[in-house]
């Protein structure tokens, strides 16, 4: 979680508004859905191969926006820079 909290901060302080949000049981409550809705677009940190939380949101909410999952399962500990970078790529070509 430290990773993905710096990143936020590292984003957020180059220009690009970031929230954070910790999702840590299933099934999902009223106030999640309602809550994930005030987004533009959801990015789903997941450090498993089949994206297991971006298919459970997906399945279990009536989400209207975006949901894209970066999945790092190569073994080795997440670092800010690499999720930036995945979230710089996926936001334009130009961040």
């Amino acid at each position: 979680k430290e990773a993905i909290a710096e990143c936020v901060d590292s984003l957020t302080a180059s220009g690009i508004p970031m929230d954070c949000l910790r999702i840590r049981a299933f099934p999902f409550s009223t106030e999640l859905n309602q809550r994930l809705q005030q987004y533009e677009k959801l990015f789903i940190i997941e450090q498993n191969r089949d994206a297991q939380m971006r298919k459970l949101l997906s399945a279990e909410l009536d989400l209207r926006t975006p949901v894209e999952s970066l999945t790092f399962f190569d073994g080795l500990p997440l670092v800010a820079e690499k999720i930036a970078k995945h979230v710089r790529s996926r936001l334009s070509p130009v961040v």
